[in-house]
């Protein structure tokens, strides 16, 4: 994913995205900007040392750290799943004081 990242990077943005900017006092933001942004907050990654630069590299980051949040909550149900079996019908045992037959 790296690779694909830094060759989108290298591209460039397209022509159709580069007109689309608003410049603003925070930089030239537009709506991909703004998803990109609110979808890395949402997800926790952190804004970190190095971010993505063009929309279609936000794209693909998108993406990747999105699947990552998807598969974590996969494998945490099944984590779930797997404790749940493991206890079911685990109770303990009552002695009632009467006798069976």
């Amino acid at each position: 994913f790296a690779g694909t990242i830094l060759v989108m990077e290298v591209l460039g943005e397209p022509d159709w995205i580069k007109q689309r900017y608003l410049t603003t006092q925070m930089g030239d933001i537009n709506f991909f900007v703004m998803a990109y942004w609110v979808l890395e907050t949402i997800s926790t990654v952190g804004y970190g040392d190095f971010a993505p630069k063009t929309t279609m590299s936000r794209f693909c980051t998108a993406a990747c750290f999105l699947s990552g949040v998807i598969f974590f909550a996969l494998e945490t149900n099944t984590i779930a799943d797997i404790w749940r079996m493991q206890t079911f019908g685990t109770g303990a045992y009552a002695d009632r004081g009467r006798k069976h037959i």
